[in-house]
């Protein structure tokens, strides 16, 4: 595994390291958290105003392949909204109530539907639903392939056309409302919760305590709000994975959930305390 971060300079920050370093000063220097030039760089700013740094993480197939379950990302083609679209799709938001379970209620809400006038995917490719959700539209094709493979744990809900009212016949809305235990709090959590985008923030990957769990489905969503509007991740299970690879669909990427205790996890926090110390040199740095 490798964190790598887009590092912005503040106007002290990047004229301290035009006088003392042969880094180019540009405005954002992206560099590997195990790049010697990082470690020169949170040395010459220590004492200036502070960086701002966006981390990003990449994992090797076999890490991968190591966890039982795998956070989607959008790695397919984004569904853009008409006007209309997104005055339904806001307001659908808004007036949306938040999702209770076993009692709890909890900060999050699941859309169980979407306008997308447009929609122009492959009949084998999973499409990203706008640009500000973490939503995902599925041909018939791909919905069929789910129900004849047995996976669990989803549905399908309708994705409207503004124009007519009427919902596309061969295209939906992924939908599921089985969901994830808490996620773990570490030092790669971040509370966003006095914020104007109230909720959590992660700078790394989910990390879960299965311990005394029943076993999830094979596709989830996240308990807390870890994106913007109170909408959850989408948490799926190698089958799902296995499926979308054999089957030949396009649109996902993937990055590891992780398990409390285990070796990839014990890997992931020591790579993140060893940056989370050197960042600390200066306390006017920031993620």
């Amino acid at each position: 595994m490798k964190i790598t971060f887009a590092v912005l300079l503040r106007p002290d920050a990047r004229q301290a390291l035009e006088r003392n370093s042969t880094l180019a000063a540009t405005i954002v220097v992206h560099l590997g958290a195990d790049d010697a030039r990082l470690h020169q760089l949170l040395e010459i700013t220590r004492h200036t105003s502070g960086l701002w740094l966006n981390p990003s993480m990449t994992f090797t197939s076999a890490e991968l392949a190591e966890a039982r379950f795998l956070q989607l990302d959008c790695r397919g083609k984004i569904v853009n909204e008409t006007a209309a679209d997104n005055t339904y799709n806001r307001a659908t938001v808004d007036r949306g109530d938040f999702h209770s379970t076993g009692g709890r209620l909890l900060p999050i809400k699941l859309v169980d539907s979407i306008a997308l006038t447009k929609i122009k995917i492959a009949p084998n490719a999973i499409g990203c639903a706008t640009h500000w959700t973490p939503e995902f539209i599925v041909p018939r094709g791909v919905a069929d392939a789910f129900r004849e493979e047995g996976l669990t744990g989803f549905e399908l809900r309708p994705v409207l056309d503004s124009k007519t009212r009427q919902p596309h016949p061969d295209f939906f809305l992924l939908y599921s409302t089985s969901i994830m235990p808490d996620a773990e709090r570490d030092a790669t959590t971040i509370d966003q919760s006095a914020t104007d985008n109230p909720g959590w923030r992660e700078l790394g990957v989910l990390t879960y305590d299965f311990t005394g769990w029943e076993a999830c489905c094979d596709f989830n969503r996240t308990a807390e709000n870890w994106s913007n509007s109170h909408l959850p991740f989408w948490i799926v299970s190698q089958r799902v994975r296995e499926v979308v690879v054999r089957r030949g669909f396009k649109g996902w990427g993937y990055r590891p959930v992780l398990e409390k205790g285990t070796p990839l996890h014990e890997t992931y926090m020591r790579l993140w305390r060893d940056i989370l110390d050197r960042v600390s040199v200066n306390p006017r740095n920031i993620f």
